[in-house]
């Protein structure tokens, strides 16, 4: 097993020119998961502020040296709200009032 280049709650830029990232290109992102893949390489869920949730390989990131904490980083982004979804008997769900 490889060690993971970044941390949980760590700040990262993308390092990479590949278009794909052209949306988030610049804009500082908080890593959020990270698993290793079979032939041992890292992925991230990277937090990026205005965008989606993107999952992106180590080789395509670059740290800030900067860390957030869970709690502020919580603060951000999670309301306290939850809502309750019942199943029927045909695996179909809806919102409990």
């Amino acid at each position: 097993m490889t060690k993971n280049k970044f941390e949980f709650y760590e700040k990262v830029k993308i390092s990479s020119n590949n278009p794909v990232f052209q949306e988030i290109k610049g804009i500082t992102g908080v890593v959020l998961g990270m698993a290793q893949s079979e032939d041992k390489s890292w992925g991230y869920a990277v937090d990026f502020p205005g965008h989606y949730g993107w999952d992106i390989e180590e080789e395509h990131l670059v740290s800030t040296g900067e860390f957030v904490s869970k709690e502020d980083h919580d603060a951000d982004h999670y309301t306290g709200e939850s809502i309750r979804v019942v199943v029927d008997k045909k695996g179909r769900g809806r919102i409990k009032k």
